[in-house]
């Protein structure tokens, strides 16, 4: 979703179905954060040298773990489900 706005240049809060999805949910208050640090990485595309560039993602699922839970599933070899749960 962060992604997509940013390559469309429109922000979240232009649209309300997608706004109105976090608003007041505890993972908002992490949303502006995510999305910098998602807007760093994209920035950095191809020049990571290893896996410090995520760390500040690693940071904010912790905390989002320690408030609301995260779960992780293997998907396939090397690829896993982040799934952060939240009711609309």
């Amino acid at each position: 979703l962060l992604g997509d706005l940013d390559a469309r240049g429109v922000a979240l809060e232009t649209r309300p179905l997608s706004a109105a999805a976090v608003k007041g949910h505890y993972f908002q208050i992490y949303l502006p954060r995510l999305h910098d640090a998602m807007r760093t990485l994209f920035e950095s595309f191809g020049a990571w040298t290893g896996e410090t560039a995520f760390e500040v993602i690693g940071d904010i699922v912790d905390e989002l773990a320690s408030q609301g839970g995260v779960s992780m599933t293997k998907a396939a070899p090397g690829l896993v489900n982040i799934n952060v749960p939240f009711r609309l």
